[in-house]
């Protein structure tokens, strides 16, 4: 369940009062851009079904063009990096910069979840 919080505050004037919308908070979905700084979908996840090693995957845009793939694999081990890369870089860009690192596992958000995107750029 999504869970959103405003915060309002009143100010006062002369003969007017005002309600003033001071703060919303919730659920933050994180975003990746490509090259021409289009906001891609966060379906673009899903192209690792094509991949029946990875167990899980992490997107972290470094710059505008570079990004780094954690993947969290079966055997620690990951052999279609080319063609992973490849199908990446037709939502990213031809020329993005794509990095790969295996990992055992993920940080997790202090509510226990896990975070699948991360933009260090915006």
């Amino acid at each position: 369940m999504l869970q959103v919080i405003w915060s309002y505050e009143l100010h006062l004037g002369h003969n007017t009062s005002v309600l003033v919308l001071t703060n919303t908070e919730g659920r933050k979905m994180g975003m990746i851009r490509n090259a021409t700084v289009d906001i891609l979908p966060t379906g673009i996840l899903l192209l690792i079904n094509k991949y029946d090693e990875i167990i899980q995957l992490q997107i972290i845009q470094k710059t505008k063009k570079e990004y780094l793939f954690k993947l969290k694999t079966k055997n620690n081990t990951f052999d279609e990096e080319k063609a992973f890369k490849n199908g990446f870089r037709e939502y990213l860009g031809q020329d993005a910069m794509i990095s790969i690192e295996l990992v055992s596992d993920f940080d997790l958000l202090p509510s226990g979840k896990e975070i699948a995107i991360i933009n260090d750029v915006i």
